[in-house]
């Protein structure tokens, strides 16, 4: 045999380069593991901020009407109310 023939294509890693090779590898997927769940976490607080802002814009339209509303209740029993003492005070002094 020649020594071209005893000697691999490619030589054997030893153990410890194969370990440092395998957690490397390791690191690396976990690394980007944790890229994408970060990543996911951004477009859940992105969620919430635009879940919490329509809620916000809700709420303020609807107390906002409420609130008009109950004005324009108020005004026409107050405006009932001063017709009603006008109209009695008009009966008064008229007859």
């Amino acid at each position: 045999m020649t020594e071209e023939q005893e000697q691999p294509q490619q030589p054997k890693q030893s153990k410890s380069a194969r370990a440092r090779e395998y957690y490397a590898k390791e690191r690396e997927r976990e690394r980007e593991e944790m890229k994408a769940r970060r990543e996911q976490d951004r477009e859940i607080g992105r969620q919430r901020q635009v879940g919490v802002a329509r809620l916000a814009f809700k709420a303020g339209f609807y107390g906002t009407l409420g609130a008009a509303l109950a004005s324009l209740i108020i005004g026409v029993i107050v405006a009932i109310f001063w017709l009603m003492v006008f109209g009695a005070l008009f009966n008064a002094f008229s007859s």
